[in-house]
C-alpha cells in the first residue's frame, strides 16, 4: 500500500487496544535570546508560570472527561524542587522567580 492509501493502517490497528503517547521537552538554560529570554531565572519564569499550570490543568482536565486515561508531566527534579521549596519572593539578579 502507499503512504495515501490508509486502509493498511485499519487492517494494522484492528488488534491495537491502547495507544501511548510519548513527549519529551528540552530544558536549555542557555544564552539565547539574552536578555529576554536567555537567563536561566527568565526560564524558571516560564516554567513555573507557564508551563507546570498548563500540564496541571491539561492532567485536570484529562481525568474529568476520560477518568481511564491519564497526562503523566515529566520535567527535572530540580525544577519541581524550586517550584515546591522556593521562598517566597525570590528574587536572583534582580529578576523575581
Amino acid at each position: 500500500p502507499t503512504s495515501k492509501d490508509f486502509t493498511c493502517w485499519t487492517r494494522l490497528l484492528s488488534n491495537v487496544t491502547r495507544i501511548h503517547v510519548v513527549n519529551m521537552n528540552h530544558l536549555d538554560v542557555g544564552y539565547n535570546g539574552i536578555p529576554a529570554t536567555g537567563f536561566i531565572n527568565n526560564i524558571l519564569n516560564i516554567y513555573f508560570h507557564q508551563y507546570f499550570p498548563r500540564a496541571a490543568t491539561l492532567a485536570e482536565q484529562i481525568l474529568h472527561i476520560s477518568p481511564k486515561d491519564s497526562f503523566i508531566y515529566t520535567t527535572h527534579p530540580w525544577l519541581l524542587s524550586m517550584f515546591f521549596d522556593c521562598p517566597q519572593n525570590l528574587v536572583l539578579a534582580g529578576i523575581k522567580l
